[in-house]
């Protein structure tokens, strides 16, 4: 199973936090809805609730019959690394988490470059470590 084991109690501890959330639970009761935490890392791996969830979607994308991207995308135009709705849904979004720890770092480090010319301790710099 790889590094994914050591997310799982992490993931779930973060899920239970959300679906136990009060606010959320008033929202999700005012509306009738079924609340999914959709839990992933930096990196794009996915908590067990947000993997059940996409599983879901893709079965039901699967039985209508338009799992495969093939048709949209001609074999000698695509560039594309995958033509299954699956794998390119889960390429997407870990790239998108990616992308946005990489743009939240490049904040930080730049606010904290700033910091440093306007001189010593204008502000405190961002630690690594809280």
């Amino acid at each position: 199973r790889g590094h994914a084991g050591s997310c799982r109690g992490p993931f779930r501890d973060v899920e239970m936090r959300k679906v136990r959330n009060p606010r959320i639970e008033a929202e999700t009761r005012a509306r009738n809805a079924l609340f999914v935490p959709f839990v992933l890392s930096s990196n794009g791996a996915l908590g067990a609730r947000a993997n059940a969830f996409l599983k879901q979607v893709f079965g039901f994308v699967k039985k209508e019959g338009r799992l495969g991207m093939r048709s949209s995308h001609p074999r000698r135009a695509s560039t594309w690394s995958t033509t299954w709705f699956s794998t390119f849904w889960r390429q997407r979004i870990s790239t998108a988490a990616t992308a946005t720890s990489a743009a939240f770092v490049d904040r930080v480090l730049r606010a904290d470059q700033a910091a440093a010319f306007e001189g010593p301790r204008s502000r405190e710099l961002h630690s690594r470590f809280p």
